[in-house]
């Protein structure tokens, strides 16, 4: 299963970084001879969090019709949630799965339709190279564009969250 982080828009993205990498820290060293660890696709900032991760729990719409997009989540309530996804939308930091999670959390948006204060992060393997997760970023900037708030890397063994400032959005031209 896949991961996603869910935080209050108000709140910086470094500190989400070392909120949820240390909770993923705790959670896997209490795991160690479990299942491989779950991948971070990325943080979705939001002015209403818990109203996000209970919409994808009910079915993507809040409605209770379909399939329930999150299977469970943990977290500090108002402030951030750690949400594991019902399906595996594909590998981190792939084009594919990124696009298909951004369609998904766009798809809900906020009431009336509202997405202002929403932004996303993008999480990647630590081994990615800063040029493949530069040409990622461009592509993503393309097809939502006002959407992308910066990068972020996971380490695989201990779950640590790294933003990754240098590598700043692209603005499609």
């Amino acid at each position: 299963m896949s991961l996603l982080a869910v935080a209050h828009s108000d709140s910086p993205l470094a500190l989400v970084c070392q909120t949820v990498g240390l909770f993923l820290r705790h959670r896997w060293a209490r795991q160690r001879e479990g299942p491989a660890q779950e991948p971070l696709l990325g943080v979705w900032l939001d002015p209403s969090p818990l109203d996000t991760v209970s919409a994808l729990s009910l079915g993507g719409d809040g409605s209770c019709h379909g399939e329930p997009r999150i299977r469970e989540s943990c977290g500090l309530e108002g402030a951030w949630y750690v949400c594991w996804l019902a399906a595996d939308p594909g590998p981190q930091g792939e084009i594919e799965t990124l696009t298909g999670l951004l369609d998904l959390l766009l798809e809900r948006g906020g009431p009336g339709g509202d997405r202002s204060g929403q932004a996303f992060a993008p999480c990647f393997g630590s081994a990615t190279p800063a040029p493949e997760i530069g040409t990622l970023l461009g592509r993503l900037a393309v097809q939502f564009p006002d959407t992308l708030t910066g990068a972020i890397t996971q380490d695989p063994d201990d779950g640590c969250l790294t933003p990754q400032p240098d590598l700043g959005i692209i603005r499609p031209s």
